[in-house]
């Protein structure tokens, strides 16, 4: 059997250039920081559970959001940090009264999630990653993150992705591979 491949993560430095791309001058720029919050860490939604966010699934009081029927038809609850939060405030400051989506177009209507493909193969560009980034390279480095950070055990990382199975969710140890190599090189003989 074939070793399942792995996903391409960002670095930090790459992601914070990516993250930060998006102009919060405009309302577009708000709606398209909060989106990429969303999709990254600590949320690390799916594409299609971000666009599926309704203004009443969110409850920034609580620094929460319900993700409805997520992949599998399972409900699950993230939690916001300080900095999604904000970017999320933010939109909501500007967004369009009316219509039900949470990250809408300026006219209220949902945003494709073709719009979503684009933004971030655009902003990937313009950060220099050097690969061509997707929206799952966002959830793929935030659950990497996560587990890197030392702060999430693997069944933590497992509910934030709303993975019915932590085989799917072991994946994502391949973050502590060059971890492990550097402490194994390092010890010293004898």
């Amino acid at each position: 059997m074939r070793p399942k491949k792995l996903p391409r993560v960002l670095t930090d430095e790459q992601t914070r250039k990516l993250l930060a791309l998006p102009n919060r001058r405009y309302p577009t720029g708000r709606r398209n920081r909060a989106l990429l919050a969303m999709l990254y860490m600590p949320c690390c939604l799916r594409v299609s559970e971000a666009l599926g966010l309704k203004v009443r699934d969110a409850n920034l009081s609580d620094g929460t959001v319900h993700v409805w029927r997520g992949k599998g038809a399972k409900d699950r609850t993230v939690y916001l940090d300080a900095y999604t939060t904000e970017v999320l405030r933010a939109w909501v400051e500007v967004r369009p009264k009316g219509g039900e989506t949470l990250l809408c177009t300026l006219e209220g209507r949902p945003v494709s999630s073709a719009y979503v493909r684009g933004l971030v193969a655009r902003l990937g560009e313009r950060a220099e990653i050097g690969f061509r980034v997707h929206p799952h390279t966002l959830r793929h480095s935030g659950a990497s993150e996560l587990l890197r950070s030392g702060q999430f055990t693997l069944a933590d990382v497992q509910r934030i992705l709303g993975h019915a199975n932590v085989s799917t969710t072991s994946v994502y140890l391949h973050v502590f591979d060059s971890d492990l190599a550097a402490k194994v090189r390092g010890l010293k003989a004898g």
